[in-house]
């Protein structure tokens, strides 16, 4: 009569370990998505070579429809934030300070 005591917990431990490591993965996805988003905005150069890039992409990726064509830009952008997060920590750090403190204009 225990084993099932013991089993139900168990089971719950394992979706209790799930969903707080889906829940963890989504906010480092975030953290990195928004630390491109700040690196593109608060530097030219990054704004251009991923605009730049965006393009080629675009134009080599296989899609079926425009809904398509999102999704796999949506996956690939965060991939590639996650790849981009340690480089582009320290300079959106930066910039944001030198924005702030009025050493950067916009």
């Amino acid at each position: 009569m225990d084993w099932w005591l013991i089993g139900t917990a168990s089971t719950l431990g394992i979706i209790i370990l799930t969903i707080f490591n889906i829940y963890w993965r989504s906010l480092s996805e975030s953290r990195a998505v928004t630390n491109y988003l700040l690196a593109v905005t608060l530097h030219e150069a990054v704004y251009e070579a991923q605009r730049e890039n965006l393009s080629k992409f675009i134009m080599m990726i296989e899609a079926k429809d425009p809904v398509d064509l999102k999704t796999k830009m949506s996956i690939r952008t965060a991939e590639m934030a996650q790849r981009l997060e340690k480089t582009m920590s320290p300079m959106v750090i930066d910039r944001l300070w030198k924005l702030r403190t009025g050493e950067l204009k916009l």
